[in-house]
């Protein structure tokens, strides 16, 4: 990248703008610095008129979890093959419009959104948007092993509209407040951590059950609640929770095979989730031995292995130096 085109380092944040940049440079380099920001994109489209493009996108990073602020003028693009090929790792985009409106379109459908509104799209999907007026938006991008963790069977195969609801007014609230915030890495790994449990909140009700599997729905959520609760009991398994519920063990299988899913994959995945956010808080005081402990792993080397295996990299990597 071009000297001019490299951020600016503010408060935590990195910055980039095409003001810096010469006029006849700047449809290329929003080209450029769109696809550095925001995952691999080809635009096809940077402006509808003879005024030179405008754009700035500020990044905050929060953990392994980013979050990106977009001022742009009307553009438009999508994510080839190419473009998803030379993607690193696979991400859940959630995108939310402060001002302005734009258009997705994934299989030939297409979802216009404006102020309020709330998307979420997988970045392993082909998907094209077009800025119809200046837009303000935020994007967050989450890997897909951290996404996991808290919506382990959401199907993104075509970007979802979330409904109106107080998860979703919260999540979006959080993040307009944390834009305001100067984070050090630490504070900013748990208001990552924050984020996500959040955004788990509000999707769900996308996959909100019909009526006839309405009892089953109930009763899983009745279970994760349980298991929830009990994260750090070594001795959680799946027939001491079918026991708890008075339901038999093939029945609480089938109720996790509803989603795609495992008991045990579902409560170690939980169990990785706290210790991941435990390792990344501020201020921690427990060693990565005792963290794994504390939510039910009772061998570290079982523990390293399995948080490797999840999140792509050791728990000493996700914990600050201690």
């Amino acid at each position: 990248m071009d000297t001019e085109l490299l951020p600016e380092s503010v408060a935590g944040t990195e910055r980039w703008d095409v003001a810096r940049v010469a006029p006849g440079d700047r449809d290329e380099a929003w080209r450029e610095i769109v696809s550095d920001t925001h995952l691999p994109w080809t635009l096809d489209r940077v402006r509808d008129s003879d005024v030179p493009v405008e754009g700035r996108i500020l990044r905050r990073r929060l953990g392994d979890i980013q979050l990106m602020d977009t001022w742009c003028g009307l553009c438009g693009g999508q994510r080839l093959r190419s473009d998803l090929r030379r993607t690193d790792g696979e991400y859940v985009g959630v995108l939310v419009v402060r001002a302005g409106r734009e258009v997705l379109t994934q299989d030939d459908e297409q979802i216009a959104v404006g102020l309020g509104d709330v998307v979420a799209w997988h970045s392993a999907r082909p998907i094209r948007f077009d800025v119809l007026e200046p837009l303000r938006k935020q994007t967050l991008l989450v890997p897909v092993a951290r996404f996991h963790d808290v919506v382990p069977s959401l199907e993104l195969t075509t970007a979802r509209l979330l409904h109106p609801n107080s998860a979703r007014l919260l999540l979006t609230s959080y993040l307009s407040f944390v834009t305001t915030l100067e984070l050090t890495p630490e504070a900013a790994a748990g208001a990552g951590n924050a984020a996500l449990e959040l955004l788990g909140a509000a999707l769900s009700t996308l996959s909100t059950p019909p009526t006839a599997s309405a009892r089953r729905h109930e009763l899983r959520q009745k279970v994760k609640g349980y298991v929830e609760a009990r994260l750090g009991d070594p001795a959680l398994s799946p027939h001491a929770i079918a026991v708890h519920h008075a339901i038999s063990d093939r029945l609480l299988y089938s109720l996790f095979e509803d989603e795609g899913d495992t008991v045990q994959a579902y409560v170690r995945r939980r169990r990785l989730a706290r210790a991941h956010a435990d390792l990344t808080r501020p201020g921690r005081d427990l060693a990565i031995h005792q963290v794994a402990r504390r939510w039910g792993f009772t061998d570290p080397a079982h523990f390293s292995r399995a948080f490797r295996a999840h999140y792509g990299y050791p728990p000493s990597k996700a914990a600050p130096a201690h």
